[in-house]
């Protein structure tokens, strides 16, 4: 749990859950398809809650009308998702709506209402003054212009298989496996696609090239786009504070393993980086009180510390202004950076009320060995390499196995010699 410097430890208060947690300067959410039973409007209303931002970009595909037309399906947390935006708007937060291929019949009501504006594409101007085109893509995509009954079969086969996710995902999980997609899969799995993404990437290229030079594109959901979008499920999320940032494949996850005591960067089985960490010295579980280290799968709900020190205090997620020195006598507070992690599974779903981070430590003699009052504890150089590497709504691991269980062996090359 939560350790602060007051006293030699003390524990934080559950959030009342009404406050603004971040604020950005912009945020793009794009295919968050409501209507369609994958679509994580939960994780999305959790998000805008969340954050609050100076602008709002929905690129695209907001509401399924494809899937709608084939049967009706429509959820309370979907109409609080266009309440959120709505409320937004009304705050007086502009709103830009540039409609997809899925929502297309929007576009016919092209113009400003209010704080909304609903547009073909959007020109986002950056802190630093470069000028990003902001579309959805469909627009050059030569299947969805000149053959729609071969996109509207294509999407009727991905909504099977991104139906098919969670029964493979609960088997995976059973087994301690993580977060793997059929759907994401089949897709890399199209030998035509390869050579097809790379001619919707040079049209989105040239595209940009005669309006602004860099562009912001959501239809494209191959992790070699030039989209810098960071995807959740069936949502997209992308954050602008002061600069732009290229975000990780959307296959990326955490794994972090109790045994090794290690946290891993892992992308489609390949290690991308490890870092050796502190869990519970109580061991694992999730009972109020119990200030154990929860197990399962979670997920990234919220960032804090961005910009600050190294040993910069921060108590209740707000930085104090004190910086410790690494190994300070009888200095136990949370430092440098938080990363706050939300439960997806009936083993975790405290791990937010009981504010389970992943944090810096200033005791970094003691990572490696379980150490903390039930959070995730890292060297402050660590936390920060990975606060930067770490999206929200990013899955995280954490896992009785050992790290090498994730790491897929490599396959021998076809140069390789054989002797």
């Amino acid at each position: 749990m939560s350790t602060l410097t007051a006293t030699r430890f003390t524990f934080e208060p559950p959030p009342t859950g009404t406050e603004a947690l971040h604020r950005v300067r912009a945020a793009w959410i794009s295919d968050v398809h409501l209507g369609t039973r994958t679509s994580n409007a939960g994780a999305l209303l959790q998000f805008l809650r969340d954050y609050e931002c100076e602008k709002l970009y929905v690129v695209g595909d907001l509401i399924d009308i494809w899937q709608l037309r084939r049967g009706r399906y429509w959820q309370q947390q979907h109409n609080d998702v266009i309440q959120k935006i709505l409320r937004k708007a009304r705050k007086g937060v502009p709103v830009v709506y540039i409609p997809g291929n899925h929502d297309e019949f929007v576009s016919t009501f092209a113009g400003a209402y209010g704080n909304i504006s609903i547009q073909e594409h959007a020109i986002h101007v950056t802190a630093d003054g470069r000028h990003i085109l902001v579309i959805h893509g469909h627009e050059l995509d030569t299947i969805v212009q000149n053959a729609k009954w071969l996109a509207y079969l294509g999407d009727a086969g991905y909504q099977f298989l991104l139906s098919l996710n969670p029964a493979i995902n609960f088997v995976r999980r059973r087994f301690g496996l993580g977060y793997w997609s059929l759907s994401a899969y089949a897709k890399k799995r199209v030998k035509d696609a390869v050579s097809f993404i790379g001619e919707f990437e040079k049209a989105i290229v040239r595209y940009a090239a005669a309006v602004s030079g860099i562009a912001i594109c959501e239809n494209c959901r191959s992790g070699r786009c030039i989209n810098m979008k960071q995807r959740l499920l069936a949502l997209s999320i992308l954050l602008v504070t002061t600069r732009i940032s290229w975000a990780l494949s959307a296959a990326t996850e955490i794994v972090i393993s109790v045994p090794d005591q290690q946290l891993a960067v892992i992308d489609r089985g390949k290690l991308i980086s490890k870092y050796a960490i502190s869990t519970s010295k109580f061991g694992v579980g999730d009972g109020n009180g119990t200030y154990r280290t929860p197990l399962g799968i979670l997920f990234v709900s919220a960032k804090f510390g961005d910009h600050l020190p190294a040993g910069a205090v921060i108590k209740n997620r707000v930085p104090t202004g004190e910086v410790v020195k690494v190994n300070a006598p009888g200095r136990d507070a949370i430092v440098s950076r938080v990363i706050w992690l939300r439960g997806m599974e009936q083993q975790n779903r405290s791990a937010r009320d009981r504010c389970i981070y992943i944090h810096g430590t200033p005791e970094e003699r003691r990572i490696g060995m379980p150490a903390s009052f039930g959070c995730i504890r890292m060297r402050s150089c660590d936390v920060i390499a990975l606060y930067d590497l770490a999206h929200i709504g990013m899955h995280i691991t954490v896992t009785p196995k050992r790290v090498a269980d994730f790491i897929r062996p490599e396959e021998p090359s076809l140069l390789a010699r054989a002797d």
